[in-house]
Parts: structure tokens; C-alpha cells; sequence
């Protein structure tokens, strides 16, 4: 594809727990590449949100990764993280939510170990059934500074009143790999359950 390659990455996550305060989850997602012809990233992992106050919450989690397994640069990952996630704004017509992360990629095969310092907005136009979403996160580590750039258009279809919903969008990134800016554009579906 000229411009990047076309990606697809799916991911379902289930909230099997929320008593108070703390809500626990459960993920699991798989990503295509070269023109969706090549799985190369499936994930697996876990996150603890735990509300302070009425509206922020502290996330803690972990990821388990396995990138390219079949391909001669693939490595297995580990991946803690701690973060923030609060109202930005909060209007009838109009929520922004922001996300402050940091997470630590553990990886094997002398690999280095790398830290991550991600921000996130992302916007929602709330409606009953389906809701336009933007979403805007950048990226930077402990080696190469500002290292991500990704933007996200698309919808929020709400299935019912526990929660559950399923988020549909385009994304547009770019990632700094090997002195470059490269391109990756991605059909994104995530299911939400509780």
C-alpha cells in the first residue's frame, strides 16, 4: 500500500469484576499486517482500575505480548504499566477523556529493556446506540525521545446499558523506527464487554 502498510487490530476486553472502587479486566488481541495477509502480534493481559476520587482513576496493569514468532526479529514481551485516567472536559454534548501511562517494555533475547511515557485525549460526541470518537496519543521513550504519533477516527456503539460496547475506527500512525518516520494505517475493532 502506498503510504504504509494496511493493518487490522482487533482486540475484545471483559470486565469480570467491579466491586467499589476497583473494576477488573481481561484482554486478549491479535494484529495483522502486510495488507492484513500476516498475524504478527497476538497479546494477552490484565488491568486493575481503581477509582480515587469520583472521577480519576488509577490503572495498573500488565501485557504479555508475542511479536512476529514467525519471522526472524520476532521476541516475547512483558509489559507493567501504571497510569492516570481523568476528565479533561465533561459537557452534555462533549466528554474528553485524557490517559497519562508509563510502562515498561521487559523483552527476551538480549533485547533492551525500554521505558514509555504515553499521553492520550480522546474525544466523544455521547449518544444513545452510536457516538463519533477522536483519539489522539503520543508516544516517548527513554531512547529515542518522541518515538509515536497516533490519530483515530471513528464510532462507539453502545449495546446495552451495563457497558458493553464496540468500537470501530481508522487510525493513522507513525512510529520512528531505524532513523525514520514510517507510516501504518489500521482498521481498529475493540469489544467491550462486563
Amino acid at each position: 500500500m502506498p503510504g504504509g502498510d494496511l493493518q487490522s487490530w482487533n482486540e475484545v476486553r471483559y470486565q469480570f469484576a467491579h466491586r467499589g472502587r476497583v473494576a477488573l479486566s481481561v484482554r486478549g488481541g491479535l494484529r495483522l499486517r502486510e495488507s492484513l495477509s500476516d498475524l504478527y502480534d497476538r497479546r494477552a493481559g490484565s488491568e486493575a482500575a481503581i477509582r480515587v476520587g469520583s472521577k480519576i482513576s488509577v490503572l495498573l496493569g500488565y501485557l504479555f505480548r508475542a511479536r512476529d514468532l514467525t519471522g526472524s526479529a520476532g521476541y516475547h514481551e512483558h509489559r507493567p504499566s501504571v497510569g492516570i485516567s481523568y476528565p479533561f472536559l465533561t459537557r452534555r454534548s462533549l466528554a474528553v477523556e485524557s490517559t497519562t501511562m508509563y510502562d515498561r517494555q521487559m523483552l527476551d533475547h538480549g533485547l533492551p529493556d525500554n521505558q514509555r511515557w504515553r499521553q492520550q485525549f480522546e474525544v466523544e460526541q455521547p449518544r444513545r446506540g452510536v457516538s463519533p470518537t477522536l483519539m489522539q496519543s503520543l508516544m516517548f521513550t527513554d531512547r529515542d525521545g518522541f518515538y509515536l504519533s497516533r490519530s483515530r477516527a471513528g464510532v462507539r456503539i453502545r449495546l446495552d446499558e451495563r457497558g458493553d460496547t464496540v468500537n470501530v475506527g481508522y487510525q493513522f500512525e507513525t512510529i520512528h523506527a531505524l532513523g525514520a518516520w514510517a507510516p501504518r494505517h489500521s482498521i481498529v475493532t475493540q469489544i467491550l464487554l462486563h
